[in-house]
This record gives C-alpha cells, sequence and structure tokens, in this order.
C-alpha cells in the first residue's frame, strides 16, 4: 500500500516538471570542459554546421569596400616604393662606376709636332671654353636660370663645333688650350669632339684628360657625361700629367658631379735646360662651393709657384670662372638674380706672377637666357677667361676675339708673347 502511494506521489510531480527547463539547469557553462564531455562525433557535426553558416556568410561581418582616398593612398606608396627601391639601385651602380682619378696621373701624349721653341721668340696661346658644342647663341640652360637642360639638336651641334673647328683653323695659335670638350656625351649626341679637334688640327701634338665622367647624371637630366679639357700644341710635348683639385661633394653627389684637374704640360725649350710649362684650367664658380673653389686657387697657387721657383717659363690659362682684380669690368652691367664671378686678387699670388684679361671684349655671357633671341636686351656678360703667367715671360698683346657667341658661350682669348733670356 505504502509503494502504491510513493508512485503515484513520483507520476504527479513529475508532471508539473519542464523537461526544457530540466535540460537548461543541467547545461553546464560555457567552458573548455564543457567540450571534453562532448563525444567527438558530437562535436564534429556541430563544426560542420558552423561552416556551413560561415560560408553562407551567417556570422562573419561583411566588408566594407575601399573608398576611392584608400586606393589612391595604396597606389601612391607602391610608386614610392618603386621609386625608392630605382633609387638605391642607382645610387648603387654609380657608386661602382665612380670616377675617382688619383692626385697625379700621366696623361697620354697623341700625334706628333716638329715645331721647335726657343726663346725670344714670339709665339701664341689661345684659350677657349668651347661649351661642349652645345652653348651656342640659342642655348638657354635650365641650371643657370634658363628654360633648357638639353640645349642643342643633333644638327646645332654639328654647326657648331664646324663653326669652332673652322675659327681654330683661321686663328691657327702655336698653342691651344681647350675647356667643355665632350667625347662621349648624351647631351652632344655622343659626338667625340676631341678627336675632330685632332684631325681638324693636324700639324698639332695635344692631350686630353677628363674632368667630369659620369655613366648616367639623373640631375640635371644629362644621360652620360664624358667630358674634359685638352691642349693642343705646334711644339713637342714631352710629358703631360693630371693634377687633380679638391673635391667639392661628398657621396653621394660626388659620383655625379665634376672631378675637376688642371691638365700640365711641359715643351722643352731650344739651347736650354729650362722648360715652358703651360696649364690648362677650368675652374669651379665660387658660388658653388666657396671653400672648396678656394683651395683650388691655393692648390693651383703652389703649383704655379713651384714651376717657378723651379726657374721654368710657366702659363696658366683657361676659364677660371673669376674676374682678376686687374681687369676693369664697370662697361658690363650686374643684372640681379644672375650668377656673378668672385674677384681673384694678383696680390695672392707671390714670385711676380702676373695675371692678365682682355676686358675690351666680353669672354663670356649668362646662359639664363637665348643669346640670339635677347642680344638687344639687359644682358649679362662676364671677363672671366684669360692667363697667369710667370714673369720672365713678354707679353705683347692680349685680344679677346668677338665672335659674337655664335659657337660657344665663350669667347677665345688669344695672346702673342715671347719668352725672355
Amino acid at each position: 500500500m505504502k509503494n502504491d502511494n510513493y508512485e503515484d506521489g513520483l507520476k504527479k510531480r513529475n508532471e508539473f516538471v519542464d523537461e526544457d527547463e530540466l535540460l537548461k539547469e543541467l547545461q553546464p557553462e560555457e567552458d573548455t570542459d564543457y567540450y571534453d564531455s562532448v563525444s567527438p562525433d558530437e562535436l564534429g557535426h556541430g563544426l560542420r554546421i558552423n561552416e556551413e553558416y560561415a560560408y553562407e556568410g551567417a556570422w562573419l561581418p561583411e566588408k566594407e569596400p575601399l573608398g576611392a582616398g584608400r586606393i589612391i593612398r595604396r597606389i601612391l606608396l607602391a610608386v614610392f616604393l618603386v621609386l625608392l627601391l630605382l633609387a638605391i639601385i642607382l645610387t648603387a651602380f654609380l657608386t661602382a662606376n665612380e670616377f675617382k682619378p688619383g692626385q697625379k696621373v700621366k696623361v697620354a701624349v697623341s700625334h706628333d709636332a716638329t715645331k721647335e721653341l726657343a726663346r725670344e721668340q714670339e709665339f701664341s696661346l689661345l684659350t677657349w671654353d668651347i661649351g661642349y658644342g652645345v652653348f651656342g647663341q640659342n642655348a638657354s640652360y635650365k641650371p643657370d636660370g634658363g628654360d633648357d637642360t638639353r640645349t642643342a639638336n643633333e644638327a646645332e651641334v654639328g654647326n657648331y663645333m664646324t663653326g669652332i673647328l673652322k675659327q681654330l683653323q683661321k686663328m691657327d695659335p702655336d698653342v691651344a688650350l681647350l675647356q667643355e670638350v665632350d667625347k662621349d656625351s648624351t647631351r652632344s649626341y655622343r659626338t667625340n669632339e676631341s678627336s675632330i679637334i685632332f684631325k681638324a688640327l693636324p700639324d698639332m701634338q695635344g692631350a686630353f684628360t677628363n674632368d667630369w665622367l659620369c655613366r648616367f647624371v639623373p640631375h640635371p637630366l644629362l644621360g652620360r657625361v664624358d667630358a674634359g679639357i685638352q691642349t693642343m700644341s705646334k711644339f713637342p710635348i714631352s710629358s703631360a700629367q693630371r693634377r687633380a683639385f679638391p673635391v667639392p661633394n661628398h657621396w653621394p653627389l660626388s659620383t655625379i658631379r665634376p672631378k675637376r684637374g688642371m691638365l700640365v704640360t711641359r715643351i722643352p725649350l731650344k739651347d736650354t735646360d729650362r722648360e715652358l710649362v703651360v696649364v690648362n684650367v677650368h675652374l669651379q664658380p665660387y658660388e658653388e662651393q666657396s671653400e672648396s673653389a678656394a683651395q683650388q686657387i691655393n692648390r693651383l697657387k703652389r703649383v704655379l709657384e713651384d714651376e717657378v721657383t723651379g726657374g721654368n717659363y710657366v702659363i696658366c690659362g683657361g676659364n677660371f670662372n673669376q674676374t682678376f682684380s686687374t681687369t676693369y669690368t664697370d662697361q658690363f652691367m650686374n643684372l640681379p638674380d644672375v650668377w656673378q664671378p668672385d674677384i681673384l686678387e694678383e696680390e695672392e699670388f707671390n714670385y711676380g706672377l702676373q695675371l692678365l684679361m682682355d676686358s675690351g671684349v666680353a669672354t663670356a655671357r649668362s646662359l639664363s637666357m637665348n643669346y640670339k633671341e635677347n642680344k638687344d636686351k639687359d644682358f649679362q656678360f662676364y671677363v672671366i677667361d684669360g692667363f697667369i703667367l710667370s714673369s720672365n715671360i713678354n707679353v705683347k698683346k692680349i685680344t679677346t676675339k668677338d665672335l659674337g657667341f655664335l659657337y660657344s658661350n665663350h669667347n677665345p682669348v688669344v695672346m702673342t708673347l715671347e719668352l725672355e733670356e
């Protein structure tokens, strides 16, 4: 009787129990222990269900489309990284191929000359910066404030070089000091101006040395540059040597900028052991690197003074990119915002060295404007080409040939002289 009552009571109790609520109470909290209590089959089944939901995008957040601003930023970043990589590659290439001349380098002398030079014999000497054959009357050069990086087309280069050669043949100097001579440069269309000059002056011996050699100049965009200075002589040259000037630029600029030097040639004299020492120079402007430009002058003074004290006859000629203190230039205007040369004082030189320029005609013009189109306007002219001579040389005449800057931004300067006993 008692057992029957117990079973009836239990049945009545079960009638009031909600099975769903009971399952919730029995469900453990979400933790790792729960997954340990689930069988592998049940767990796998749940994962498969979740995968199906994931594929359907039921529980992943939707991705927002990229805006125009984000796309542009990503493109700019990609372009920057590409340019950076190219700059690194170019710098490495230029560094590996940098022109590094020694302090003293022997220079080859080409062709033959037979004319003898004696003391008290009158002869002529010329200096001319031929402007790479690209700085004729139409040139307006961007680095100097002009309009163009490439200042001449191939036909103009041919015309300028033809004019330069004809003038050299016409003036017929015994010794010629030439600056800005291209040998294999992009700007002059790989014209070997050095070789052309040798062929045009067959009775002259000569030597060429680089003062700018770079496989690729990116700024200004010049491409390959192979240029230098060249000395020609009707008198036999016994030796030629390149003497380096201090380099104004540090790496990486040193890989693309000029490495200037002086070309020292020696000409034996008849009936004496003394020599005529001819020094060809193209100095950098003071404005570029004033400290290194001053160092160049000091180096040049030491070389000249050493030769003078050795008893030799010494002539230094070229483009000094400075005006000598002995030169009157008030007739030429100094225009604003245009490069102006510094003054080189004669008193800085010892042992009676004399500084000579002809100020009757400008030796150079500014490349800030096209000369042909603006020559009737206010224009900047300079007197920056000339000679430094030892006191045992007697100068008969010095003249700047006015060629109207047809073929170069410099005019040739010719000197007639003789060596004293």
